[in-house]
């Protein structure tokens, strides 16, 4: 009885292991699945199984919809004005989320208590609100990272954040607006002039695409 268990789990080690060697192949000549495999977290089963599911996530238009299908966005019970935010919803492929979530618990590992990550949101978030808080934050930004990679096709780059907060800062610097703004709309957007000078929206887009932009307190067209 027990060399028969012994029997099928080599077996099943065997296949395994087939497996595995396939997975490796399929993952060298995919160039997507390659690309997502930089991000910190995001291994060889993550990036393959979600190419593999998702593709090229041409289904989603944005990056919070792709990690709402993943379930690692927050579930919402609002009412009456007031917005009360719950846990994630576990929704949708529950396999690209364990291996996220599970690639984010190792990163975690290997930057806690060092000196180099000593500033890193996900270490400072990991201790004030604890470790599978941060965890679970730091694979729905995954998810995003993915999304967004698969969508324009840039490497990902561990500087990205702070170089965009410098370009960011820098004078005259211009934020298209969503073209789906109309000019109405466009007066009732918070006036954040006031604060800084400039007249910027939420979100960058590409000014040479989009019909309208800012520039300080005005709507030109580029």
């Amino acid at each position: 009885m027990i060399e028969q268990l012994v029997s099928a789990l080599r077996q099943l080690e065997e296949r395994i292991s087939v497996l595995e060697v396939k997975i490796r192949v399929l993952h060298k000549g995919n160039a997507a699945s390659r690309l997502i495999e930089s991000i910190p977290g995001v291994g060889l089963l993550s990036a393959t199984a979600a190419v593999a599911s998702f593709g090229q996530c041409e289904s989603f238009e944005s990056a919070r919809k792709f990690a709402a299908c993943l379930g690692l966005t927050p579930r919402e019970h609002s009412s009456g004005g007031k917005q009360m935010l719950l846990g994630i919803t576990k929704r949708g492929n529950k396999y690209v989320r364990k291996l996220l979530i599970h690639g984010a618990r190792a990163v975690l590992k290997a930057r806690m208590n060092k000196e180099a990550y000593a500033e890193d949101w996900a270490v400072k978030l990991a201790k004030r609100r604890g470790h599978n808080i941060a965890a679970v934050a730091l694979a729905a930004k995954n998810a995003r990272r993915i999304w967004a990679m698969l969508r324009t096709g840039e490497v990902f780059r561990v500087d990205y954040a702070q170089q965009t907060a410098l370009t960011r800062n820098r004078p005259g610097w211009i934020e298209a607006v969503p073209i789906n703004v109309t000019r109405r709309q466009l007066t009732r957007l918070p006036r954040q002039s006031q604060l800084d000078g400039t007249h910027r929206s939420d979100r960058g887009y590409d000014s040479s695409t989009i019909g309208l932009c800012f520039e300080h307190d005005r709507v030109i067209e580029p």
